[in-house]
């Protein structure tokens, strides 16, 4: 029997197979405006202002199901995730639920979700709004980061120093996302990071049946305008176990069943913290990598899980490390930029993906995802990564009209 499948998505692309596997069905997407024009036209498409606003959506969501049978709902977007286990705990529908749904996507549930299992976090509170960051600086202490309990991408994610550098930021039109925000904010102790990681797994009716642990180049946040990316870590990495565990605990602490996850882990002189776990793929390049470097296939995996069916992988023995490097952007019309070819060319590169190309304009907002291009590349060893990264860094070139 055919699924009949609701999407609530906004920004993030929907694969295109997905609409053409052999259990789905009719095919209704719940959107906002600017991305009703991206799904073919035998897909019905209805917009609601926000995805958020779980009442426009439930009402949306209705009008769909008064023409045609939804028996499943699926949520590529961050921004989505909550809003469709509402409606699935609400309608009645199967998969991810509400409850579990919150701790996969809220900040502040999520992190409360990791201390109730005895995970390790960095000291956090919730705030209503920029207001209250002094207060909640005095029982973390600073210096802080500051962020919406919903959201990705590094977007409106900001480092306060102290109690001057959060009055002066607090008047600036940087904030203005945070003053605006319709959802409380989460206020963390900052730490200084050592390494960051990102484990990648796939979970099927309440087991992790496949993980892959990756170490970033460098910390995320304040370096877009950089070449960032990450390799998988090999399983003889003095770290593998321990990320393994610690995605399983995660998994655990939020309630996931069946899906794909994202979670990210933080090394420190301390030890290891646990940051933010996500129930769809990862941005940027990182699934990619896993599928070159594991032969697992994570958006596919995550579209079978959301239709109630098994995530059908085979992870691919013995392979090399498989690396993704976002290569770096900034605002500004792009005036030089090295050509795919003469990325291809380069020791152990097996794919470049260029997302932008010279006459392009950049715009101002950016979030961690942003690139003008993704080289992949294999090394046969950690040394190799770092080797063939330090050959790509001196072959790209980028200017813009600004520089």
């Amino acid at each position: 029997m055919k699924l009949g499948v609701l999407i609530v998505n906004s920004r993030k692309p929907v694969p295109p197979w997905l609409l053409r596997l052999p259990e789905v069905g009719d095919v209704s997407v719940i959107t906002e405006p600017p991305y009703a024009g991206d799904f073919p036209p035998e897909v019905e498409v209805r917009t609601v202002p926000s995805i958020m606003d779980v009442d426009a959506v439930r009402r949306a969501a209705l009008d769909v199901m008064r023409v045609r049978p939804v028996d499943r709902v699926l949520s590529p977007a961050e921004h989505a995730i909550s809003t469709s286990g509402y409606l699935r705990s609400t309608l009645g529908l199967p998969g991810l639920g509400h409850e579990a749904s919150l701790a996969c996507s809220n900040k502040y549930v999520m992190k409360r979700e990791f201390v109730r299992a005895g995970l390790p976090v960095t000291p956090f509170r919730q705030i209503t709004d920029l207001g209250g960051v002094e207060e909640a600086a005095a029982e973390t202490g600073w210096p802080v980061v500051v962020k919406p309990v919903y959201g990705g991408g590094s977007l409106d994610v900001f480092v306060l120093e102290d109690e001057a550098h959060y009055r002066e930021f607090a008047q600036m039109p940087t904030s203005a996302g945070l003053r605006a925000s319709a959802h409380p904010l989460i206020v963390e102790k900052y730490v200084d990071i050592a390494d960051e990681y990102h484990i990648d797994g796939v979970v099927h009716e309440g087991k992790v049946v496949f993980t892959a642990p990756s170490r970033y180049f460098t910390p995320l946040l304040g370096n877009i305008d950089a070449f960032t990316g990450s390799y998988l870590v090999p399983p003889d990495d003095l770290h593998h176990d321990m990320l393994m565990s610690l995605h399983e605990r995660a998994v655990r602490a939020v309630g996931l069943e069946s899906g794909v996850t994202h979670l990210e882990v933080f090394r420190t002189e301390a030890g290891f913290l646990v940051g933010e776990i996500a129930c769809r793929p990862a941005g940027a390049g990182i699934p990619d990598a896993v599928l070159l470097g594991t032969g697992v296939d994570l958006w596919r995996a995550w579209s079978r899980t959301a239709l109630g069916l098994d995530p059908d992988i085979t992870p691919k023995p013995g392979a090399p490390i498989v690396v993704n490097c976002e290569l770096p952007i900034r605002a500004g019309l792009i005036t030089e930029l090295t050509e795919a070819d003469e990325l291809l060319a380069l020791p152990g590169v097996v794919r470049v993906d260029m997302l932008h190309k010279v006459g392009d304009t950049v715009p101002e907002r950016l979030h961690s995802s942003s690139a003008t291009g993704i080289v992949f590349y294999e090394a046969a060893s950690e040394t190799e990564v770092w080797e063939r990264l330090r050959i790509i860094r001196d072959t790209f070139v980028l200017r813009t009209d600004r520089d």
